[in-house]
């Protein structure tokens, strides 16, 4: 992962609703991202590089960034309220 995309510089740039499972841009209150049309997950890019939208919230709520894959207990790849999100090793 980017050394320099920490957690701490993630909650600089977006806040997360948890009820909603929004990413917002900090800046404008915007949705983050868009949804890959071919992998159906919400991504933003950040300089040059593609991030999922679900591993961000992860990095930003646990303080790192997850070792292993984030997944959605109900499948919906675009349900990104923390409930619905966990870690499979």
């Amino acid at each position: 992962m980017d050394e320099l995309l920490t957690p701490r510089v993630l909650r600089e740039y977006f806040v997360y609703n948890r009820r909603t499972g929004e990413l917002l841009w900090k800046d404008n209150g915007a949705l983050a991202g868009s949804v890959h049309k071919r992998i159906g997950y919400r991504v933003v890019t950040i300089g040059t590089r593609q991030y999922y939208v679900h591993r961000i919230i992860w990095a930003m709520i646990k303080g790192e960034w997850p070792q292993g894959q984030v997944r959605h207990k109900n499948r919906d790849r675009l349900d990104n309220t923390w409930s619905n999100l966990y870690l499979k090793g």
